[in-house]
């Protein structure tokens, strides 16, 4: 019994996500439990929905609404004005400043103008202010219960998902905000670590949410500024230890990743080692492999990255089949780098048996990176390794193949932008391997263009040596020209 009531107080506040479930139900007559089950939904959790204490993942809504015959606008209804549940968050919101010394004087909204985002429109305003307000309650709910804050990641990658940039980047900022509040000594927090990790946890999930498009900038100037304070947390030993290692980890394959961009080998090596290093310190399979495999991904050499990829697989994946599916893509693709081709078939026979049909709802989803064009990527990547090695083994048609294959991957599937910019660089040279000259100086020069907008010195370094290789095959070609010029026009 007291475990139980521990639990519910973990939770946010009833009316944290507003919906009409109850008052629909109600409505129709209809029993809760039975309801449940035919949404496949466990009736603890469904009675975190009806409460409002716990937000319905959009992938989910349809099922609701189709269940209750109404709209989703009816059942989960846009941010139009306060209802008495927002009202009621604003009164805990008061309630606990009043309460508590930390945030006795924080302002009730964070700077809509923060690192140079943009202002956004008029008609924006309320529901950015209202989503702001509500998403800072529930990770302000999470103070003093650190070893909660991958549970906190989780709902909020929930609620991330289709946000806007501008709310992103002002969560993304509480970690630096809160210790600005803290001042002298801010550096070495041991105080108010219980408040500063929940904040962390937040900012660390909308950094992945930023990094799927062009921020980089904006996330490598919020987490510099934070990262020495929590560096300290996870190499002190404390209650909090733990989780400042786990968010660490997070934090240094963001890093890592930016610094890949910048094309900075040196930095990008440090950094993905040290994700691996505060990965050691965690009973945390998901995050140890996912810091593994970022170190292991841009290893030139194939011996060197098989290795690494190897010290994974003794691993716990059972709870986290994405990120496993996701290991042995990447095996499958040194392996046929290695001319290993028979165990590199195999291992891409492992990775397609294993991924998830809804990737989302795996624990691992946030710190995967591994949507279904991913899976095509790392298929088509496997293709064109083994095409360098027999080369008349009809691996380049299959590999061409495997990318076109990407046209029919769901649209609601989100794929970052450099990742989308790494699968078009590979489809250009997928076609240049089938002798399609015209698509491949068309994915070329979308590659090129992508990585000027993206600002990725590695995508315009990728996309520089597919055109040396037509350049090589195909000296006199003048189409070549016109991507020479595009690289011209795009060199600043």
């Amino acid at each position: 019994m007291e475990e139980q009531q521990r639990q519910r107080n973990e939770l946010p506040p009833p009316g944290t996500f507003p919906n009409h479930l109850d008052q629909r139900i109600r409505h129709l007559g209809f029993q809760k439990a039975r309801l449940a089950k035919e949404l496949d939904v466990s009736p603890t959790t469904f009675s975190l929905y009806v409460t409002g204490r716990r937000a319905v993942p959009h992938d989910l809504r349809t099922p609701h609404t189709g269940a209750l015959t109404c709209s989703v606008d009816e059942l989960f209804p846009p941010y139009a004005q306060e209802t008495p549940s927002q009202v009621g968050l604003q009164e805990k919101l008061h309630t606990q400043r009043q309460h508590h010394p930390r945030i006795a004087h924080q302002q009730a909204l964070l700077p809509v103008h923060v690192f140079s985002v943009d202002i956004i429109s008029t008609t924006g305003v309320l529901w950015f202010a209202l989503k702001q307000k509500q998403w800072k309650m529930l990770v302000e709910s999470y103070s003093g219960d650190v070893a909660s804050c991958s549970t906190l990641q989780s709902q909020l990658d929930q609620e991330y998902m289709y946000s806007r940039r501008q709310s992103l980047v002002s969560i993304a900022a509480l970690p630096i905000l809160f210790i600005a509040r803290l001042g002298k000594g801010a550096e070495t927090p041991s105080y108010g670590a219980e408040d500063l990790l929940p904040y962390c946890a937040a900012s660390v999930t909308a950094c992945w949410h930023l990094m799927r498009g062009s921020d980089f900038a904006i996330v490598e100037e919020i987490i510099a500024k934070y990262v020495p304070a929590l560096e300290y947390l996870a190499q002190h030993p404390s209650a909090y230890q733990t989780e400042a290692a786990r968010l660490a980890t997070q934090v240094f394959r963001l890093r890592g990743i930016l610094a890949l961009h910048r094309d900075d080998q040196h930095a990008r090596e440090t950094y993905f080692r040290q994700a691996v290093l505060y990965g050691k310190m965690l009973h945390a399979p998901d995050l140890r492999t996912a810091a593994l495999i970022s170190l292991a991904y841009h290893q030139s050499n194939p011996n060197h990255a098989g290795n690494v990829y190897e010290q994974a697989l003794p691993l716990d994946h059972t709870q986290v089949p994405l990120l496993q599916s996701r290991l042995y893509a990447e095996l499958a693709v040194v392996s046929a780098k290695k001319k290993q081709h028979q165990l590199a078939l195999e291992y891409l026979r492992r990775s397609q048996d294993l991924y998830p049909e809804q990737q989302e709802r795996d624990p691992s989803f946030l710190c995967a990176e591994f949507s279904p064009s991913s899976l095509i990527m790392e298929n088509g990547r496997t293709y064109l390794a083994l095409h360098e090695y027999f080369p008349d083994a009809g691996y380049d048609h299959q590999a061409m193949q495997t990318f076109q294959r990407l046209s029919a991957t769901p649209e609601e599937c989100v794929i970052p932008e450099r990742i989308r910019m790494e699968v078009i660089n590979y489809q250009a040279k997928a076609d240049l391997y089938e002798k399609k000259l015209d698509m491949a100086c068309e994915f070329l020069a979308k590659g090129i263009e992508g990585a000027q907008q993206l600002g990725s010195k590695k995508r315009r370094r990728e996309a520089w040596e597919t055109y040396q290789a037509m350049k090589q095959r195909y000296p006199d070609e003048k189409r070549l020209e016109q991507i020479a010029d595009l690289f011209v026009a795009t060199s600043h």
